[in-house]
Order: structure tokens, then C-alpha cells, then sequence
């Protein structure tokens, strides 16, 4: 099922270079430059930039990177001409560990992804 996620999740996050895990020493400051750099310009390219945890695969690294940043009152929701768009940072003990920008529909669908049941998921794996 956890091949489920990640194929949904893709869906959210088609653009090359969006989605840059860290391994424990990343310097995420960096690896955050480079996804400026690739296109942050563009409102619908939603960045996803975070420090690999060894304790869980990548989808739940990221929710638990969200719901982080929710928890922690790190983040910011800015109105654009196209939407809302979410940045969003989790940080520890001054060690920034993720930075994502998501806009709404991205956002939603991933609320929409976290919302499913494992019935919900058997059903899309059965439709590939």
C-alpha cells in the first residue's frame, strides 16, 4: 500500500528536481538554493525539500514534516494571483530538517491522500 502513496504523491509533485530527500549530513540551506533555482517562480511547481529520517519512508517523512510545521506555527499561507500557497518549515534546535512550498490544490490533495483508508488504497492498487 505504501507504493500507493508514493504513486499518488507523485501525481502532486510531476516536476524533476521538486523533491530532494537529504541524507543526514545534507546541508538542506543548499539543496533549498537549488530548488529555487529550478523553478519558484512557477506557482505550480510545489518544492519539497527534507532530511531523510531512518525511522520512515519517504511519504511519511513529509506528512510528518508537514504536520510539524502546522504544529509548530511554522508556516506562512500567502495569497497569490493563482491561490493560496503554503510554505512551510520544520526546524529542531535551530536545524531546519524540511522546507516545502505547496500550493492549495497540491495541499488539499495531499490532505485528500492522508484522508484515505486501506479499503480506499486496495481499490487504487487494483485499478493499475
Amino acid at each position: 500500500m505504501l507504493n500507493t502513496v508514493r504513486a499518488q504523491m507523485k501525481q502532486i509533485l510531476p516536476n524533476k528536481g521538486c523533491y530532494i530527500k537529504l541524507h543526514t549530513n545534507g546541508d538542506i540551506t543548499q539543496a533549498v538554493y537549488a530548488t529555487r533555482m529550478l523553478g519558484m517562480k512557477d506557482e505550480n511547481f510545489n518544492p519539497i525539500v527534507f532530511r531523510e529520517r531512518s525511522d520512515m519512508s519517504d511519504p511519511e517523512a513529509i506528512y510528518y514534516y508537514i504536520h510539524n510545521a502546522f504544529a509548530h506555527g511554522s508556516f506562512e499561507v500567502r495569497s497569490t494571483q493563482h491561490g493560496n500557497v503554503y510554505l512551510l518549515e520544520s526546524a529542531k534546535k535551530r536545524n531546519v530538517n524540511a522546507r516545502m512550498r505547496l500550493n492549495e490544490t497540491a495541499m488539499m490533495e495531499l490532505v485528500r491522500i492522508m484522508d484515505l483508508t486501506s479499503g480506499d488504497l486496495m481499490a487504487l492498487q487494483r485499478r493499475r
